[in-house]
């Protein structure tokens, strides 16, 4: 299983790659703002930068916080917190502006109404998205969740 650190390093390359291969793919499509410099995902000076995540949800864990597949296949996971992205289902595909931060069970377990630390445990000390308020959770069609 890969190294959370080499997961991040992929998510950054992920995102930049569906990025490029989004931009201009449509010709009626209204300009899109500037991309978000690509960041380092695993490095420490990225702890408290903006990124733009894209991926499937493989597990909701509670209405605030669920984890993505960042990757096709499952592979590289991360655990997303958010106090706005509700009716979430599994499978389901988002695009979203999110912070990059160190995670502790112990420093979000009450703003985001976590469940049993057990769940957790694989993401403690690990670098994670807290989905930024009011960003706009996209799929890739355009339509937003349900």
């Amino acid at each position: 299983m890969p190294t959370p650190t080499a997961t991040w390093i992929r998510l950054a390359a992920c995102a930049v790659a569906l990025q490029v291969t989004m931009t201009g793919c449509h010709a009626e499509s209204r300009a899109e703002p500037p991309a978000r410099p690509a960041a380092q995902l695993g490095e420490r000076d990225v702890i408290g930068r903006t990124v733009t995540v894209s991926g499937k949800i493989i597990r909701i864990l509670t209405t605030e916080s669920f984890v993505m597949a960042t990757d096709g296949s499952g592979d590289l996971s991360v655990l997303v917190l958010s106090r706005t992205a509700r009716d979430l289902a599994k499978g389901q595909t988002l695009t979203f502006d999110g912070n990059v931060q160190v995670f502790s069970y112990e420093a979000y377990r009450g703003q985001y109404e976590l469940s049993d630390r057990q769940a957790y445990a694989p993401f403690e000390g690990e670098q994670i998205i807290v989905m930024a308020p009011g960003s706009p959770v996209r799929t890739p069609s355009g339509i937003p969740p349900r």
